[in-house]
């Protein structure tokens, strides 16, 4: 679901801990795999074990200090889990377990992304046998046209939404702008403050913005405007 996958991203951007679980090894080492691709543009610099070895116990791996996404395909008891691991589990539906503060004190919703989520064509949920089946018919042959398309939309607006949140510093240069470099040692010292206090200055504009006539009339306009359109729709 769209806002599972908002979740999940928000834990990958804040580089928490997250473990997929299934009894079925294919579909835990490929969305393991998977997931790290939700920050693109960003590379998941952290813990990356897509399949966990069989030698490794899931008490060591879980108990790593490091952020990690890792797959385990076995039975994990739930009680062995630490506070500060989130669990997708994929046996029959999928269910995100969030680990305990995970995403508490930071703004971790966004409602345009989960929207434009919704908009796009959604999978639906089958039962065990049958996503086996499908499993293992993409394993052999891929995804069809239309599959494809829609995994190109997915992660076109999931690209675009952190290429949104990394500003402007892929553009040429850009990266001079956020922090010192010494010409001689060729040194860069990158300083957050200097990327945030922009975005921030913009931000506390855009809160007095909201709050003037003139914005409330511009919100008014299009909300009539579209009201209008729908119901011409509805009488043809």
């Amino acid at each position: 679901p769209p806002i599972a996958i908002v979740k999940v991203l928000h834990l990958l951007l804040c580089e928490q801990k997250v473990a997929v679980m299934s009894t079925d090894v294919g579909l835990v080492s490929v969305v393991a795999a998977a997931l790290t691709h939700l920050v693109d543009p960003l590379r998941w610099e952290c813990v990356h074990v897509p399949l966990k070895p069989m030698e490794l116990g899931s008490v060591d791996m879980l108990e790593c200090p490091n952020p990690f996404v890792v797959g385990i395909a076995e039975e994990v008891d739930p009680s062995i889990v630490p506070p500060d691991v989130t669990v997708l589990s994929l046996e029959g539906a999928p269910e995100l377990t969030l680990a305990q503060d995970a995403l508490l004190g930071q703004a971790h919703s966004s409602f345009t992304l989960i929207h434009k989520l919704q908009c796009l064509p959604q999978w639906t949920l089958v039962s065990s046998r049958k996503a086996a089946s499908e499993r293992a018919r993409i394993y052999s042959q891929g995804l069809t046209p239309e599959e494809r398309s829609r995994v190109t939309a997915y992660k076109g607006v999931l690209h675009g939404y952190v290429a949104g949140l990394c500003g402007d510093v892929d553009e040429p240069e850009a990266w001079r702008r956020y922090g010192e470099y010494n010409q001689d040692t060729k040194d860069f010292e990158f300083i957050p403050d200097s990327f945030i206090e922009p975005r921030a200055q913009v931000l506390a504009l855009q809160e007095e913005l909201v709050h003037s006539q003139m914005f409330h009339t511009l919100v008014g306009r299009h909300q009539q405007s579209d009201v209008a359109k729908a119901e011409k729709q509805a009488n043809l």
